[in-house]
């Protein structure tokens, strides 16, 4: 997904219940974002999974290109598992890349496993550095492949119902399967 906004404008951009992986950055461009790339632009990720994204270049899975007009949003979502393919780039910015200065507007609920330096994050996100476990990209259930979460993963049960919900902060019912996320008012799982 790339999203850049016009001279003067700023694209908006919303992912929800939706599964970016095993997509690819033109490594002979040098460039990053293998899931998403932006700039001048408001990404927000919502009850998504980011994962197994390769990229040259910084953020694998999601790379913002710059600070001004861009904003980066996070709710109960999984970003981790990208591959970096060019020497030299720091292992820190693996998953998600924001040049310096930038913050992430975490809305909680987030399992981020390797983040840039980017502040912002919220105390009920997993800790930087946690691995969310996921498994292969596989049919399960639904009409498109979504990666499952083990039983042992940070990222089940994560997100109290109250805010298992979409963009709009209204309850999100379904996840991307479109089987129930909130069953019997047990939390929701994160991604």
């Amino acid at each position: 997904l790339l999203a850049v906004g016009a001279p003067g404008a700023t694209a908006a951009v919303t992912v929800q219940n939706s599964t970016i992986s095993g997509n690819s950055a033109s490594a002979s461009a040098g460039m990053g974002g293998g899931g998403v790339a932006f700039v001048g632009a408001g990404i927000t990720l919502v009850s998504s999974t980011l994962a197994y994204n390769t990229a040259a270049a910084g953020g694998a899975n999601v790379h913002q290109g710059a600070v001004a007009g861009s904003v980066l949003s996070l709710r109960n979502s999984i970003v981790s598992n990208g591959t970096l393919t060019t020497a030299g780039v720091p292992a820190a910015s693996r998953d998600l890349y924001q040049p310096g200065g930038a913050t992430v507007t975490s809305l909680g609920y987030n399992v981020v496993q390797v983040r840039s330096a980017a502040t912002g994050w919220s105390a009920t996100d997993a800790p930087n550095g946690t691995d969310p476990q996921l498994a292969a990209l596989a049919a399960n259930g639904g009409p498109t492949p979504t990666h499952a979460l083990p039983a042992a993963s940070p990222g089940v049960n994560l997100v109290p119902l109250a805010a298992c919900v979409d963009a709009a902060a209204a309850p999100l019912l379904r996840d991307q399967r479109g089987i129930a996320r909130q069953v019997g008012g047990d939390p929701c799982d994160a991604g």
